[in-house]
């Protein structure tokens, strides 16, 4: 499955909002505490999707937006 994320980090608390369908894809709000810094905003956002689809984070890809605020990222199952 295919989705597209929006993350916002430094945030006191981490969560996962699931937006309205505005399109094919499915739309993700992903609230986390880490920093932008040598990718730990991404790994968090891989962790907390993972958890949240309960899936390994081994099935969690960034495919685009490594460095941007918005990020499609594959969950395989």
């Amino acid at each position: 499955m295919r989705i597209r994320v929006t993350v916002r980090v430094g945030k006191k608390v981490e969560r996962i909002e699931k937006r309205a369908r505005s399109g094919a894809m499915p739309e993700f709000i992903v609230l986390t505490t880490a920093r932008p810094e040598r990718g730990k905003a991404n790994e968090a956002v891989v962790r907390a999707l993972a958890e949240y689809f309960s899936v390994s984070p081994s099935c969690v890809r960034i495919i685009q937006g490594h460095t941007s605020h918005t990020k499609v990222v594959d969950i395989l199952r």
